[in-house]
């Protein structure tokens, strides 16, 4: 069967496989989210990953995402990332979010 359930897995497995391109497991992790990952799915991929660009990239995969989880994941991010480039990246991808929440957790940020 082509497509749904067994595509995304099997895209997700080529976003986690760290032996495989950089480039090769970013395409397959936005392409998962395209195709039915959720978004639960897509932030198991950050925590299980050590390489800085897949997380690059999913930091903007959520903020193009937008929904509930999603923003959980970016506040979680912003407030916790030991690599400090990745915590600047992702507090600066979240000033364009549209949550009422991004908007008091930038100001806590700020203030500390």
């Amino acid at each position: 069967e082509l497509g749904g359930r067994a595509n995304v897995d099997w895209l997700l497995g080529i976003a986690q496989d760290g032996a495989q391109p950089i480039k090769l497991r970013r395409r397959a992790a936005t392409a998962a989210a395209r195709t039915g990952a959720t978004t639960a799915e897509l932030v198991r991929l950050y925590d299980t990953t050590t390489d800085r660009e897949l997380k690059r990239a999913l930091v903007d995969l959520y903020v193009q995402l937008g929904d509930r989880p999603a923003v959980d994941k970016l506040l979680l991010i912003a407030r916790t990332e030991p690599d400090r480039d990745l915590r600047k990246r992702t507090v600066s991808r979240l000033a364009r979010v549209d949550d009422p929440r991004v908007k008091e957790a930038l100001r806590e940020l700020i203030e500390q």
